[in-house]
């Protein structure tokens, strides 16, 4: 049965694609280049769109067993091979890992031949020994906490910006303190205020924690 990809989630690669990827890479290095890429079309066709994916870095890594900076370096190879563009995204006037990737179709080359006649290697080489792709995990978790903390910012900064407060002071306030800012969002006093930014700003600003949720038991419990 011939597959087709409008009846069907396959994840196509670009052939020329994979060759640039064995020619540039060795080893345990061409695995990993090889990996990465197959994880991006794979994203691809499970987001319905053949030719790009977005995610975030920590999805990528996460999928691929792999330290978020390993997968940032493999990215950047691919850019410089040719068969990928990255769209990155802002937030709040920042870069933020949440990017676009598109895969390209890479112009077939003139003829197979060494690695330096095929392919001009980009300046952020993935290159190395056999283990080199890997990262302990301690240093993998302490990139996705990271990651994640950011995207909490992120999160917590549009929500501010959703109430009225400026792009750039939401920005502020959440990366001052984020928890002490969703703390705030999630209580129910601010609401009935006249103006619930400027309240909000203020509270903020001061590290003012929000006031505890009253227990509709504890008058019964007393009693």
């Amino acid at each position: 049965m011939l597959r087709d990809i409008r009846a069907a989630p396959f994840c196509w690669q670009h052939r020329e694609a994979i060759d640039r990827l064995c020619v540039y890479y060795d080893g345990q290095s061409r695995s990993t280049a090889v990996g990465v890429y197959t994880l991006l079309t794979y994203l691809a066709s499970d987001q319905h769109t053949p030719d790009q994916a977005r995610a975030f870095v920590a999805t990528i890594a996460e999928l691929c067993g792999l330290g978020q900076s390993t997968v940032r370096r493999y990215l950047n190879d691919f850019e410089s091979l040719g068969i990928l563009t990255i769209e990155r995204s802002m937030i709040g006037g920042r870069l933020n890992d949440m990017n676009r990737y598109l895969l390209v179709t890479p112009p077939p080359a003139s003829g197979r031949g060494t690695p330096e006649e095929h392919v001009t290697p980009p300046p952020a080489s993935g290159r190395g020994t056999p283990d080199s792709g890997r990262q302990p995990q301690k240093q993998i978790n302490e990139e996705q906490n990271h990651e994640e903390s950011l995207v909490f910012v992120a999160q917590i900064s549009e929500q501010l910006e959703d109430v009225g407060v400026t792009p750039a002071e939401a920005r502020r306030l959440a990366e001052r303190d984020p928890d002490l800012a969703a703390a705030w969002l999630e209580a129910a006093t601010w609401r009935t205020a006249r103006d619930p930014a400027a309240l909000l700003i203020a509270k903020l600003r001061a590290g003012e924690k929000p006031p505890r949720k009253r227990d509709p038991w504890a008058l019964a419990r007393r009693a």
